[in-house]
């Protein structure tokens, strides 16, 4: 942006006081530049509040919208957004069910909950008995390190 037009923007009135015959070219160059083309106000000017974006409108003007007004939250969640805060979920809750995620976007059952509880400790069972394994394994081969070590001397 030109340092005149930047003039312009800071104090518009002076635009319209009594022009001096010299800033008559002053006045027919700011008009004739497209200030449009040159200049994106969501980047340029307008700065949104955390978790909103901005939405440029018609030339020069753009305002912040919220993920909210969208459908951001799936599934009858409702969105909830706090000042300051990035836009969150409550989600729905049912008799046997109830949805999680970010966006309500996953459903989760008792009985999906007690397959991935047992997964867990199935996991777990199977690293335990594998450190023992190993554990066994070397004791062992240090004993039978020991063993020979004791007819060779």
């Amino acid at each position: 942006m030109s340092i005149e037009q930047e003039s312009v923007l800071a104090n518009p009135t002076s635009v319209f006081e009594a022009l001096v015959p010299s800033e008559y070219t002053l006045l027919s160059a700011i008009r004739n530049t497209s200030m449009a083309d040159a200049v994106e106000p969501c980047t340029e000017w307008f700065t949104c509040p955390r978790g909103f974006r901005c939405v440029p409108q018609r030339k020069l003007s753009a305002f912040c919208l919220s993920p909210c007004h969208s459908t951001f939250c799936q599934n009858d969640g409702i969105c909830i957004h706090r000042k300051g805060q990035d836009p969150a979920c409550q989600c729905p809750v049912g008799r046997d069910f109830w949805y999680m995620g970010p966006a309500c976007d996953y459903r989760m059952t008792h009985h999906r909950l007690a397959a991935i509880a047992c997964a867990v400790v199935f996991c777990i069972i199977i690293c335990a008995a594998a450190a023992v394994f190993f554990l066994v394994r070397r004791f062992q081969t240090q004993i039978l390190q020991q063993k020979v070590a004791q007819t060779q001397s």
